[in-house]
Formats: C-alpha cells, structure tokens, sequence
C-alpha cells in the first residue's frame, strides 16, 4: 500500500513536534514540489527517503540519484532569508536540483533536540543511569522536554573514565579535552548539547553545580570560562554530537511507516573537520 506525503510529515511531527522547536529555527517542510500538492493531478506517494544532518551538495547529489522523494536533513538547509535562488550559488545550488529532481527537504532540528528520546537523550546514554531533565524546559510543553539535559549521575564517573565511553558512543577516536586545573575528581552532575552549545551551557552554569560539560564545539573565551570555574569540557565537533542518532531516527520511522518506504542514511553525510 503506497505511503502518502501527509503520512510522512504526520509521522516525523509526531516523532518530533515541530511546536518544540525554538522560536530562532526554521523547521518543518522547507522544499515541497509539485508532485506531491495535486498540483499536476495525482499526487505522489513516498516510497524512499534519506536522512542527513547537512544538506550538503554531495548529499543532494546522492538523494536524487537513488530517486528519492524526501531528504531529512537534521540542519536546515534554509535558514537566514534567501534573497536568490541562482544555481550558481553553492548555497542554492542544491535547492534548485531538490525542486527540479522532485526531492521534497524536512528539518527536525531543535524540535528533535528537545523531545523525549532525541537527540539529548542520545548524547547522555554513555553516562549510564542518571536522572535527566532539560536545560530549560519549554513552556507548556510536556515535563522533560526541553533543549540541553543535565545530568545527576546514579553513580559518580572520573573524566577519564568518561571519555572511553564517549568515544565508543559517538564513533569517534579522538575528542578534544579542556580539563578544569581545579576541577573535581569525581564526575557527578554533567551538562551537554549537542552541536553548538555556549548559549544554553554558560547560563546553567552560572546558577548550577557541574563537573562537566559535553558538547560539539564551544568559542574559546568560553572554554576559558568554563574551566576557570572547576568546570571539565569534551568537545567532539559538531555534527559527531548528532549523527550517531540517525539510526535511531531511521528505526523509529520504519516502525512508524512499515515496509513499504525504503529509508536510509546519506553515506555522503560526514563531519567536515577531520584531525591530521
């Protein structure tokens, strides 16, 4: 039985609802071609789908060449106003093959951030059992939904005990350590956002106890600050803090759509900084 686009966006808002979102993204549907409005009769069902964090080129190139009907792209690939659409435009380029190759574009971004199970949850399974609320909870929404997690571990961890864990869970063998000269020994309560997190983290830090903070990049004078107050800070680059839930997101959407949409992940999808 054919998938209909409306099932799909139905089923990724309610794996991620895009009113959890922070008012600053641009979520949701951002590229819609005709095919699948009824504009040119019928309209057309989905039957594969690819997931990403970067809409780069070379992941559009591989959406449309494995004829897919909807790229997920964790980032949003349109975010400050556009003032053009020119193919010539590396930043626009890719729009322009997605509406001419009939390649519909969703971003979850901070909406699956935010939600029970996403991607903070994801970040903070190395630490084990733990109770875990929100950076900030978001008004109005359900308790524990939020951006951020902060973690009070069941049982306390060292920071070189930590990074093993990390590693392992984030697929990566290197991280970058910034450990605090007057930090604790012994890891109880952690801090973590995946992607970029200063904006969140300085702010809890300045009104919460923490050991440790987790995140993909930070500005120096923050790192600075961070651990000038006693406060240890793994950075693991942006996108290693949000790609290992890909495959999560693509078990959930099996088990919410069925058989009958092919979905994978972008091989061509990777961190751009790379440690030589």
């Amino acid at each position: 039985m054919a998938t209909s686009f409306g099932e799909v966006l139905a089923a990724l808002d309610a794996i991620a609802p895009l009113r959890f979102a922070e008012d600053w993204d641009n979520v949701g549907l951002l590229v819609e071609p005709a095919a699948f409005t009824g504009a040119r009769g019928r309209r057309r069902p989905v039957r594969k789908i690819m997931l990403a964090i970067d809409a780069t080129a070379a992941v559009f190139a591989q959406a449309l060449a494995r004829r897919c009907d909807l790229l997920v792209a964790y980032h949003p690939p349109i975010f400050a106003g556009l003032k053009s659409l020119r193919a010539s435009a590396p930043r626009t380029r890719g729009l322009l093959d997605a509406l001419a190759g009939e390649l519909a574009v969703y971003s979850p971004h901070t909406a699956l951030d935010a939600v029970a199970g996403g991607v903070c949850d994801w970040l903070a399974m190395p630490f084990g059992r733990a109770r875990a609320v929100p950076l900030r909870q978001l008004p109005g929404a359900p308790v524990g939904v939020g951006p951020g997690r902060a973690l009070e571990l069941d049982a306390p961890l060292t920071l070189r005990g930590v990074l093993p864990r990390l590693k392992r869970h984030l697929g990566v063998r290197q991280l970058r350590i910034a450990a605090a000269p007057a930090g604790a020994r012994a890891i109880r309560r952690v801090a973590l956002v995946p992607g970029a997190g200063g904006s969140l983290l300085l702010p809890h830090l300045e009104r919460h106890p923490t050991e440790l903070v987790v995140t993909g990049e930070l500005r120096h004078h923050d790192v600075l600050a961070a651990t000038e107050a006693g406060v240890h800070v793994v950075l693991a680059e942006h996108s290693h803090t949000e790609r290992g839930y890909l495959a999560v997101l693509a078990r959930t959407l099996r088990a919410a759509l069925g058989r009958d949409v092919e979905i994978r992940t972008a091989a061509a999808d990777r961190e751009p900084l790379r440690i030589t």
